[in-house]
Order: structure tokens, then sequence, then C-alpha cells
């Protein structure tokens, strides 16, 4: 169930099909119903310019509490980049136990479902996920059992109902890996 709703989460389109609105089926703009997405000012390629875009692209009051999220092959990326005055990685690995891994001094989190890097690809999310995104989760998994289908075996069919869609769209921005226009 939880690769699904993680799946739904991400890209979900929110029709008849009973599937969550995920963060990237919204349309590209500011106004209400659209989540901004910020042009990396590159094709298909994450740059440090096109991270410190998207975080300063974010408010204050959600900044503070934001969150990165993006595939593996996109944090492989990320890790390698380094800033041009210093020489020095912007990823900053979290030492401690429970301390997480951070880039440009916010937290980063692993999602397979986010686009690897490729032309025009919204690879990377950033945003105050608690503010942003709304999850309901309807209590309870539905086990309903029909021993006739399949004698002499019984088979189980498990649902369970979960919704989710944007509540605060200036609390997210996406990165387009996209030459400016």
């Amino acid at each position: 169930f939880s690769q699904k709703e993680n799946a739904a989460f991400i890209s979900g389109t929110g029709d008849e099909d009973g599937q969550p609105m995920g963060i990237l089926s919204y349309d590209a703009g500011t106004a209400f119903g659209e989540i901004e997405q910020i042009d990396s000012g590159t094709d298909g390629e994450v740059t440090t310019d096109g991270l410190v875009k998207l975080y300063y692209s974010l408010k204050d009051e959600y900044a503070k509490n934001s969150t990165f999220l993006m595939n593996r092959a996109t944090i492989q990326t990320v890790r390698l980049l380094k800033d041009s005055s210093t020489d020095q990685y912007i990823w900053q690995p979290g030492l401690a136990a429970g301390t997480p891994d951070t880039l440009l001094g916010v937290p980063v989190k692993q999602s397979s479902d986010m686009p690897i890097p490729d032309d025009d690809s919204l690879s990377v999310a950033l945003a105050d996920f608690s503010r942003a995104y709304k999850i309901v989760d309807r209590v309870g998994i539905r086990v309903l059992r029909d021993p006739f289908t399949d004698k002499p075996f019984v088979k189980f069919y498990t649902t369970k109902r979960v919704g989710g869609e944007v509540v605060n769209f200036e609390a997210i921005k996406l990165l387009k890996l996209a030459a400016s226009a």
C-alpha cells in the first residue's frame, strides 16, 4: 500500500480512478491551483545556481521548515556539486545520529517516485510539506473474503482509501530542468 500511496502523492492524477492529486500533476504558474516551476537555467541538468534559485523562490515563512525532495539519481548528482567560489561541496552529510543530510542548510528526503534528471523534468521539489500538502487517510483497511471464486482456495481483496492534494501553493516550488525562456 505504501509504495502505491507514495507514487500517487508524487504523480497521481486525481481523476476518477481514485488517486490523490500528486504534486507533479498541477499546472505550472503562480495562480491559485498552480505550482510555480523555477527554471534551472540548464536543460536536463541540476546545478548549484538552479538549486539556489529554487531555495530563494520560497517565502521565508515556508523556507525555515522546508525540505528538498528528489530521486536517488538526483541526489547523486547533487552530492557532486561544488560552490564555485570556495570549491566546497554544497551537500552536507548529517554526521550525528538522527541528523538529516542537508543541502543549502535544508534537509533532503529521497523518493524513488520523483523523476530522474532529464530535459524539462521536475526532478527537485522544495516545500514546507506540512503546510503545502494535505493527506487524508481513512482509518483501517477493508478486507473482503471470497471463498467461491477459486476453489479450493480462499481469495482476499484488500482496499484502503487515501486522498491528498496541495492546499497551500505558496509553500511548494518545483525545479524545472530547462533553460530560462
